[in-house]
């Protein structure tokens, strides 16, 4: 098996914060810098307003993340744990996200980004939480 080097762990370590630093900000465009052009991104419990579950392509889910300033006031990742998969060019992160929507709802939940990559670029990234409390509490918005 390959092993992930060290300098290619540390890269994708910074390459995955600073997805979610873009994320943060409510930056779509400044994922454009971190994603390829291939880029794969899975959100299965989304809010309906992001659009599709699965989006394919960097100006796809560049416009997808674009929307999410019509649904968060406010979003904040904090990373807690960084696991670098063996053998892959994978990495997984878990982070703290703190959230506010439009409509006044606070929500905090622990998120699971799982990012792939080519090169210096995320080529498939998912995130996982846990989706009973999503599904409460977005029936909340509603």
């Amino acid at each position: 098996m390959k092993e992930i080097s060290e300098a290619n762990r540390r890269s994708h370590e910074e390459i995955g914060i600073n997805v979610l630093s873009a994320l943060s900000r409510l930056d779509s465009e400044a994922l454009r810098e971190w994603l390829d052009d291939d880029v794969v991104l899975e959100l299965p419990f989304a809010p309906i307003e992001l659009g599709p579950r699965t989006i394919r392509g960097l100006d796809n889910v560049v416009k997808t993340m674009s929307r999410a300033r019509t649904v968060y006031e406010s979003l904040l990742f904090t990373v807690l744990e960084k696991y670098p998969v063996p053998a892959s060019n994978t990495m997984i992160f878990r982070a703290k996200k703190r959230r506010s929507f439009q409509k006044r709802l606070n929500l905090r939940k622990r998120d699971m980004q799982v990012s792939s990559f080519r090169d210096e670029k995320v080529i498939h990234w998912i995130e996982f939480f846990d989706a009973i409390a999503a599904q409460v509490a977005f029936a909340r918005l509603k």
